[in-house]
């Protein structure tokens, strides 16, 4: 047992010098002088999950190893937040007291969804660690400046949604994965049997693989060791060699089967479900871990998606995704009054690239962005334009159209050397990469209207069965009952998609220029969706 006055008394010397000695004052009150805290060695010391909820003697575990190092604060683990009636010292807590909304731990949640708290299985407990952290690092960005009281606010509210898209789940069809196994394991028998032919080694050895493609006159870089790389990036820009699109086909389809059929089979929790743990990546935009549902193959990549099913035999999937979203922010973010009235009077930038430069539009799309984003005529190469001829002209061609483009990246540029940016919603990215800053400005609020529609559709769906159900980057997927069908469509997804501006000026005071558009998709599938 640890009686602290001070919480960071219990941080070695390096956690301490790390932040600012006024962070270290104020995370000092994040504990009640005098609360227990109890100190393990390592995470799989702590008690039976029964037995912490029948005690409910510690408010924090505080777990000191290799493994959990504590040498920066964020990487602190908290396994367990505990409540006690008459006292809640929890991060919420230490969150209001700065001036921040309360945040709704464990007890409330759990009794909200109707489950009772004593009961609760120790699988369910999982979505807690990311989520303490999670608040951690928020509290910490707060203190540096990176998050207004409304975007904290904002995150506060999303954080209660996303765990709860976590406890609940989703469901996996068991006959589709077990198919997709057969199916990929057969495939990626046929392929290695053609790089056998060309070579008896192991093929999963990055080593051996190496030394055969340097033997078949591959232009291949070295890795910091002195070896042959073989990885991804490197492989990426040898495209075209036979062997090597022959290795990377094959490696791509190990890495569905491994990652996406073996692992979200592996993943399935006692309930049959999978619960993956939601978060927030730099920019803001929803991150997924166990598995990482975000890098789900498009249908045209893999039948992957196909998997996820909805939550019962009288519901069906509905997935919600915005059209043009990355164009219009663009428009909007870096205050482009030109691309703003194009896109209002029904024009398509990509096509109008497209048709100049004679090239496909989805080249002509990322070219658009790249040239926006502020990147170089040499990132235009792997879209089919010459750096030094068309990738020039294509940039000249892009600034011509839009004159106060190079004003913007100037600015942007500035904001770059001075370490950080502020996006329309109030959200600060510290960087000194030029193209990350302007990058963060578009995502960030991308990632953020995502956020207000998870929490509006929860909020206007209160009293329906159907819900939430999963995010992927942009679009937000529902499971809905066939006997609320109609409704929830009408009076919780469309409703809330229609009033996105409503939700803007409600939580950040003003309205977008731009009226957004979605499109809706429906099916029994994920990977099915019309």
């Amino acid at each position: 047992m640890l009686i602290l006055d001070k919480l960071y008394l219990d941080f070695e010397t390096d956690a301490r010098s790390y932040y600012d000695p006024e962070f270290m004052v104020r995370l000092s009150g994040y504990l009640k002088p005098g609360s227990k805290v109890k100190q393990v060695e390592n995470i799989k010391d702590l008690p039976l999950c029964k037995e912490l909820i029948g005690w409910g003697n510690y408010e924090y575990f505080v777990c000191k190893s290799q493994n959990y190092p504590i040498n920066k604060f964020t990487n602190l683990k908290i396994p367990y937040i505990l409540y006690d009636e008459n006292q809640r010292w929890s991060l919420g807590q230490a969150l209001e007291h700065i001036g921040k909304l309360n945040h709704k731990f464990l007890r409330t949640q759990w009794e909200h969804l109707g489950y009772n708290w004593d009961n609760v299985p120790m699988q369910y407990l999982k979505p807690y660690n990311k989520l303490d952290t999670m608040c951690m690092e928020w509290l910490d960005e707060w203190i540096q400046g990176k998050y207004s009281l409304k975007q904290n606010a904002l995150l506060q509210e999303t954080n209660q949604y996303i765990c709860e898209l976590s406890w609940k789940g989703l469901k996996i069809d068991l006959e589709e994965n077990k198919k997709q196994y057969k199916q990929y394991k057969s495939l990626i028998e046929e392929k290695l049997e053609g790089l056998k032919a060309v070579a008896d080694i192991n093929w999963n050895s990055p080593e051996q693989v190496g030394k055969v493609f340097h033997k078949a006159k591959v232009k291949l870089s070295k890795t910091k060791t002195g070896k042959w790389a073989v990885n991804k990036i490197a492989l990426n820009e040898l495209r075209g060699h036979k062997l090597v699109d022959q290795y990377r086909d094959y490696n791509r389809h190990c890495t569905l089967l491994r990652t996406f059929v073996v692992g979200m089979h592996d993943k399935l929790q006692l309930d049959g479900k999978l619960h993956p743990n939601f978060s927030f990546t730099k920019t803001g935009r929803f991150r997924c871990s166990g598995p990482n549902l975000q890098n789900l193959p498009k249908p045209n990549k893999g039948p992957m998606r196909k998997q996820i099913i909805p939550e019962d035999n009288d519901s069906v999937l509905y997935a919600v995704d915005w059209e043009q979203l990355e164009i219009c922010l663009i428009a909007i973010c870096f205050n482009m009054p030109k691309l703003i009235e194009e896109i209002k009077n029904g024009e398509d930038r990509h096509q109008k690239s497209a048709n100049k430069f004679s090239i496909p539009r989805d080249d002509a799309k990322q070219c658009n962005f790249g040239t926006f984003y502020g990147a170089t005529k040499y990132a235009l190469k792997k879209h089919n334009l010459d750096p030094d001829t068309t990738g020039q002209q294509f940039i000249n061609y892009l600034h011509s159209e839009y004159p106060d483009l190079r004003s913007i990246h100037a600015r942007n540029s500035e904001a770059a050397e001075k370490g950080q940016v502020t996006n329309i919603f109030d959200r600060t990215r510290r960087s000194t990469k030029f193209t990350e800053l302007n990058n963060f400005l578009i995502q960030s609020v991308a990632g953020d209207l995502n956020k207000m529609m998870l929490i509006k559709t929860n909020e206007v769906g209160k009293n329906y069965k159907s819900r939430p159900y999963l995010d992927i980057h942009d679009e937000l997927i529902f499971t809905v009952r066939l006997d609320e069908e109609k409704k929830y469509l009408t009076n919780v997804i469309q409703e809330s998609y229609n009033r996105v501006n409503d939700e803007v000026e409600r939580w950040f005071g003003f309205r977008l220029p731009l009226d957004l558009k979605y499109k809706i998709k429906k099916g029994l599938n994920y990977g099915e969706l019309k």
